[in-house]
């Protein structure tokens, strides 16, 4: 174990020597809980910080970890909701999401120039000068804005010069964890001479004995030729009974590493190939999150210091081989799975000669399909590895287009968005510019996708496989007041709260106005909830004042709300 923190340590040095590892302030005063940590397997990335826990609350203060100054503040009603970016001079930055609000002197930086932009969603980049913060200075409140799904601060640290997150563990913040990571599963992918598309992996279950995980199978597994795994880990931070990722997996084979993940840096250009670093299928359809500890052919991560074959071994018949698989946390807490395998022949095993009836797409091409209802255009890079592709139809929807389209497995996921065009010639003209192309989900609740008429055809960008059909978007978004009506006095009110939902095509356009003036209107998405802050030094208060609200969704249909109120 001596040797172990010895060699971490080296590792650590060897990415940020002793002169660069800066000495940060802690974000927050309150003791650090953790809820997610740097590296995680996530839908379509990997997570790019670690997420403080705030005791459950919204508006717990945020401090600069160092002095530097303001490089961006993002705002949107998605992703990290209420951000701020600081760039600090040991080159990194500091990024802080899902704030609920900023001090006054920032603040008043985001109102003017979303005043004078006329909108709530901005992207600012301020000059070096403009704000400046000092060490340990208050700069936001904790908050629970844009995608988070509780209140929580989402931190980050990144290179300053290329903008790639580096793992804020590795950077002296006070958290405790002696909790080491907990293997509950390995998974035996077929072998490519036996390999059939969609296949599922073996699982084997774990248990621990005298401080090691065992198979609990407990004889060799017997597998012929390529032999490629997974494994499903999990980490216990010391105080949070949430699963995190992990830091490092090592895989080795008769005392030889053929595979080592390690979760230090990353860029966001390659985040994505999560899912062909992870088991894409189990993640989707059963929710669980496995690392393969092999490489796809189409696995252009930076994440592997080792990589023998791409974390294939070919196992020789008659021959034992000892196993090894190693995980760590960023704290230096590690478990190990050992276990063997004896190599058998081919002959030993059943295989199908049956071909499958279904088209081969390649991951390094274009991939196409086309018949008299659909087309599909797949760039190539889009695919992680070879896969089998299935269409079907079906003619039972009753809907202005009577059409269901399965395109492929839902389960294989796309890299690079892809181009459908669905041929619907008995659309009406009128109701053309009303006709959005949707996705399905197991419940039939659609998500939708504007398209583009070329003739008789139109066509869309998706970002996966699955039911697609095509539906038209008459009705316009819901507006319901929340705590007004016309005639109220709202001068023991802080704001004016609107709840905007719409049937289909979601919410593409809002603006407000009192007394014709355009004002402010916050936008909480994933409550549907867009509210105005009463500005005094912007409204006269001890009047009445007219408000007018007006939505528009993907579609174009449009609502509006307009009535008087005293404040």
């Amino acid at each position: 174990m001596l040797f172990f923190y010895t060699l971490l340590t080296q590792m650590f040095i060897a990415i940020y020597p002793p002169a660069q590892i800066p000495a940060y302030t802690s974000p927050l005063s309150i003791p650090i809980y953790i809820s997610g940590n740097f590296g995680e397997i996530r839908p379509d990335h990997f997570h790019s910080g670690i997420d403080i826990k705030t005791q459950g609350k919204i508006g717990h203060k945020i401090f600069s970890i160092d002095e530097g100054y303001v490089s961006r503040i993002k705002i949107q009603a998605n992703g990290y909701g209420n951000s701020i970016y600081i760039n600090h001079p040991n080159g990194f930055t500091s990024v802080y999401g899902h704030l609920d609000s900023y001090c006054q002197k920032i603040d008043t930086y985001i109102k003017d120039i979303q005043y004078r932009r006329m909108s709530f969603a901005i992207d600012l980049f301020p000059e070096k000068n403009a704000l400046p913060v000092s060490k340990g200075e208050f700069i936001a409140f904790s908050g629970n804005s844009g995608s988070s799904s509780g209140p929580h601060l989402h931190f980050e640290l990144r290179k300053t010069r290329n903008q790639f997150p580096v793992n804020p563990l590795k950077f002296g913040f006070s958290l405790n964890d002696n909790t080491a990571p907990s293997i509950s599963s390995l998974f035996v992918y077929p072998s490519e001479k036996n390999q059939q598309i969609f296949s599922i992996p073996t699982e084997y279950k774990t248990e621990k004995e005298n401080g090691i995980y065992k198979l609990t199978c407990r004889k060799p597994l017997k597998i012929a030729g390529p032999g490629r795994f997974g494994i499903e880990v999990h980490d216990k931070i010391d105080g949070s009974s949430n699963s995190c990722g992990i830091y490092i997996l090592e895989l080795s084979i008769a005392g030889k590493v053929i595979y080592l993940f390690k979760a230090d840096e990353f860029s966001f250009d390659e985040s994505k190939y999560v899912n062909a670093h992870s088991d894409y299928r189990a993640e989707i359809l059963e929710k669980r999150s496995i690392h393969l500890l092999y490489r796809k052919p189409n696995n252009r991560l930076s994440m592997y210091p080792v990589m023998v074959n791409d974390g294939i071994f070919d196992f020789q018949t008659g021959v034992t081989y000892p196993l090894r698989i190693r995980a760590v946390d960023a704290h230096g807490n590690e478990s190990i799975l050992e276990f063997e395998v004896e190599g058998i022949s081919y002959s030993n095993m059943t295989e199908s000669n049956a071909s499958p009836p279904f088209n081969i797409f390649r991951w390094n091409t274009i991939n196409y399909f086309e018949n008299a209802n659909i087309r599909l255009e797949i760039p190539s890079g889009s695919l992680y590895e070879d896969i089998f592709f299935e269409y079907a139809r079906t003619d039972s929807r009753k809907n202005i287009y009577p059409y269901i389209h399965y395109l492929g497995n839902q389960a294989i996921p796309l890299h690079y968005s892809s181009k459908l065009s669905i041929f619907a010639p008995d659309i009406p003209s009128p109701l053309r510019s009303k006709t959005v192309i949707v996705k399905l989900t197991d419940k039939d609740k659609p998500s939708f996708s504007n398209g583009t008429w070329n003739g008789d055809w139109l066509s869309t960008k998706i970002n996966g496989f699955g039911r697609y059909t095509v539906d038209v978007d008459t009705l316009p978004p819901q507006i319901i007041p929340l705590n007004i009506k016309p005639g109220s006095d709202m001068t023991n009110q802080s704001a004016i709260r609107y709840q905007v939902t719409d049937n289909l095509s979601g919410i593409a356009e809002y603006q407000g106005y009192i007394d014709d003036k355009w004002v402010l209107f916050e936008y909480d998405l994933k409550n549907n909830i867009i509210s105005y802050k009463f500005d005094q030094a912007r409204l006269m208060d001890g009047i009445n004042h007219e408000i007018k609200f007006h939505a528009c969704d993907g579609a174009g249909n449009e609502s509006s709300s307009q009535m008087s109120f005293f404040w």
